[in-house]
């Protein structure tokens, strides 16, 4: 097979920086950030140091690997299926159909198919996928159920996946070959569906090389494929980068020891990965569908944020469920109250249109002071249930208050000199004053929402909030742990009682709120 030197490769820049879809400069590029990840999509380009670490926080090498670890060596083709399980977590619901491209009795691959509940299919010889033009005519065969084929599978596939899979194919010699190849794999791909290719890179003595193949997916043939992330220039990239992962090559008589630093004189594999996702068919412009009508089979969402009450760790998962939007004039880092940094005047004179959401989107806020109390701001919301539906999440009125004390002592608002004592004797039923309730009225009010989570359980709460709305069930990571001091320790037995009896309005809350969530 030819292997491309990068550095003298014979190409545009334009085929190299741009986005493949567009065209769009990298400077003016949509970052897609989520708190799973080091710092964007676009860090996994290719494979580096740091992704390790990654893949241990979330515990994806042991989940996968297990007490079998011994068995897989640290190899980049190890690196590229933690990578494959990643984005399928991120991406995938758990009845997704995924095509696997090469052996399917590798060991890697059977590791995904051990560890995942998705529907698998096979294709062994990617050559057929630049050769044959009717995609009935592929041979394509279901894992633990070879009989079974289909008429066609065009726009069958949620994810197409491939762990150096295509590394060793030829298509050097014809151009129309890999433009097949890669208009197939299109073909392939439901809208809305994931294309994930990841390439072995070679680099000797300091200058990396690849497959001719990898340049194809950065020309013109995917004209309905959008980059999930954009692609920086390859060859600055490597040439730069000092926290490389690699492997040596074990064909050049050396070790299979992992390296983090890029050195002259040696031969290495390393992993580029490539992920992109196919457009969804436009819809005309001449339409009489507008928002509204789609929100009547999926409605918007309302997220009610109670403060501390689980907000980072919720932000954290509704970004992977919904297109969220924030509707806040405060600004994280500064004094309690109207002074955090926003604009109240403004805040009170602009609100999202309700009647342009979109039923992909989330709407977060506080709503916490007159004028902007939820029901106040949006009213319609509650009277149309089936376009908006509105969730929020409580939490036990002593933790709340506990939490948002030694919060506030770390930001230095203004009862940072107060003891934590004197703040529980001088704040009362905090969590009434959020949803802007009283004792006649808060059934009736907390009736209003679709769903109330409880934070102390936060991972059922989590999960049924998935099913009712009909998204993937996530692993709840946690944020914003705010380090106490020793005054906890004074807390007694009676004081806490007298904390209950004084907080009695939120504690019936609360309670209300348990008995509605144990009947979802």
């Amino acid at each position: 097979m030819q292997i491309t030197d990068i550095y003298n490769k014979e190409t545009s820049n334009n085929e190299i920086n741009q986005n493949p879809v567009n065209g769009s400069n990298p400077n003016s590029k949509k970052e897609y950030r989520t708190s799973e990840i080091p710092s964007d999509l676009n860090d996994f380009f290719f494979s580096r140091k740091r992704h390790l670490q990654f893949f241990s926080n979330n515990f994806y090498e042991f989940e996968l690997f297990g007490n079998r670890n011994e068995e897989f060596d640290n190899s980049v083709k190890k690196y590229q299926t933690q990578l494959t399980y990643f984005y399928m977590k991120k991406y995938m619901n758990k009845d997704a159909k995924i095509l696997y491209i090469g052996d399917n009795k590798d060991k890697y691959f059977r590791t995904l198919v051990n560890n995942t509940e998705y529907e698998y299919w096979f294709i062994e010889d990617p050559r057929l996928l630049s050769e044959i033009k009717d995609t009935s005519a592929f041979n394509i065969e279901k894992l633990n159920n070879r009989q079974l084929k289909r008429a066609s599978y065009y726009g069958f596939f949620d994810m197409i996946i491939t762990i150096s899979g295509i590394d060793k194919l030829n298509l050097d010699e014809y151009e129309h070959e890999r433009r097949d190849l890669n208009i197939n794999l299109f073909r392939l791909l439901k809208p809305g569906g994931i294309l994930n290719l990841q390439f072995s890179g070679t680099s000797i003595n300091g200058k990396p090389k690849i497959n001719n193949l990898f340049f194809s997916f950065f020309k013109d043939y995917f004209r309905y494929i959008n980059s999930v992330y954009y692609y920086r220039n390859p060859i600055n990239e490597i040439k730069n980068e000092n926290s490389l992962l690699f492997e040596e090559n074990k064909n050049d008589n050396t070790s299979s020891k992992k390296y983090f630093a890029k050195e002259d004189k040696q031969t290495f594999k390393f992993s580029f990965n490539i992920l992109q996702k196919k457009e969804f068919p436009l819809i005309s412009k001449h339409t009489i569908t507008n928002n509204a009508n789609f929100r009547l089979k999926r409605p918007t969402y309302f997220f009610h944020h109670l403060i501390k009450c689980g907000g980072s760790s919720l932000g954290a998962i509704l970004t992977k469920w919904f297109n969220f939007e924030n509707d806040l004039y405060d600004k994280i880092g500064g004094k309690l109250g109207f002074d955090y940094g926003g604009n109240l005047n403004n805040f009170l004179k602009y609100k999202f249109n309700i009647e342009n959401l979109s039923s992909d989107c989330c709407i977060r806020g506080h709503f916490q002071h007159k004028d902007i109390f939820i029901d106040q701001r949006y009213p319609e919301i509650f009277n149309r249930k089936n376009e908006y539906r509105v969730f929020t999440f409580v939490r036990d009125p002593y933790k709340v208050l506990l939490s948002l004390y030694y919060f506030g002592r770390k930001r230095e608002y203004d009862y940072k000199d107060i003891s934590l004592e004197t703040f529980f004797k001088s704040t009362r039923n905090f969590l009434s004053y959020l949803l802007n309730c009283n004792e006649d009225n808060y059934k009736e009010i907390l009736d209003r929402y679709y769903f109330i989570g409880i934070v102390d359980n936060m991972q059922e709460s989590i999960d049924k909030l998935a099913d009712r709305i009909g998204n993937r069930r996530i692993k709840v990571p946690l944020y914003n742990t705010t380090k106490k001091d020793t005054q906890l320790e004074k807390i007694t037995p009676e004081f806490k009682k007298f904390i209950k009896e004084y907080n009695s309005l939120d504690y019936k809350i609360y309670n209300y709120s348990i008995e509605k969530f144990n009947k979802f």
